[in-house]
């Protein structure tokens, strides 16, 4: 439900076009407790320059770890990746991993 919230915020950072030069690209990994390793990667918003979209990048990433953490999810950040620790006890704790990255526009 949480990582549910989190692509909406994520998709409320602008829509997809094919006339910008730069796209922010999110993908997230998720272990969830009797499951496999599940990726699913998509296209946030596309920029003219890759300045843009690196700007856009640290500013999703900051709203995304301070929605989680104030939302009592544990968030480290490794470079350009967000790591999740979510904690309902008596449930064992779940991880995700969102990646963050700034692709050339190739459409």
């Amino acid at each position: 439900m949480l990582l549910v919230v989190w692509l909406l915020l994520v998709a409320s950072a602008g829509s997809t076009s094919a006339e910008g030069g730069w796209v922010l690209w999110t993908k997230s990994s998720n272990l969830w407790v009797d499951q496999e390793n599940a990726s699913s990667g998509k296209p946030v918003r596309t920029f003219p320059t890759k300045i843009e979209c690196l700007k856009q990048m640290e500013d999703v990433m900051s709203q995304v770890a301070a929605w989680m953490s104030g939302n009592g999810i544990h968030v480290s950040r490794d470079g350009n990746t967000l790591n999740l620790q979510i904690t309902n006890p008596p449930d064992p704790p779940r991880l995700a991993t969102v990646d963050y990255a700034c692709v050339p526009d190739t459409t």
